[in-house]
């Protein structure tokens, strides 16, 4: 839920709506984060009544719009058309911009965003105005993911920062070999 402190409003809205606008008919929502501007709320679910391109009961990372009250599935697949094909049990832990455009998160994904392979945790940005997702944490050769954990963004949405155990990361960072 969603609750809005103004004390001229006190209104409550549901952020885990089915597509019918009413109580999702099988999982709750956990995980959830508030962008700056109090406008969208990023949530995690297994529910698969939320979103049409989301056909399992997998869990799948959500956006919720005050605005417009609509539900976008977050974790969607390269092409748009069906969920993420996560192994995992969650994107945790996400973090959104201040406007809401930008969400990141970690996922063991592979169809995400091109060149995301090896079902590792791997750092990920969703651009919900582009309806686009790109890997954060490539590999030196920008051919593969890395680990990316513990995902975050700053406000405007201009840099992304992660953790990584990785020695194969960043591009300008040739001598990083401790894996730390």
């Amino acid at each position: 839920f969603l609750r809005d402190m103004n004390s001229t409003i006190n209104s409550t809205k549901l952020v885990n709506h089915d597509l019918a606008g009413g109580f999702t008919s099988s999982f709750g929502a956990t995980e959830g984060v508030i962008s700056g501007n109090g406008n969208f709320v990023a949530f995690l679910t297994a529910a698969d009544d939320l979103d049409s391109r989301d056909n399992n009961t997998a869990n799948d990372l959500f956006l919720f719009n005050r605005a417009t009250e609509a539900v976008k599935l977050i974790t969607a697949d390269v092409t748009n058309t069906g969920p993420s094909n996560s192994a995992d049990f969650g994107f945790s832990p996400q973090s959104i911009s201040a406007d809401g455009r930008f969400v990141v998160f970690q996922s063991s994904a592979t169809n995400l965003a091109p060149n995301s392979s090896a079902f590792t945790n791997a750092a990920f940005l969703r651009d919900t105005s582009e309806e686009k997702t790109y890997l954060v944490s490539p590999n030196r050769a920008g051919t593969g993911s890395v680990q990316g954990l513990n995902v975050v963004i700053t406000p405007n949405g201009q840099y992304a920062g992660f953790l990584s155990g990785s020695s194969d990361l960043a591009s300008d960072v040739v001598s990083d070999t401790n894996g730390k």
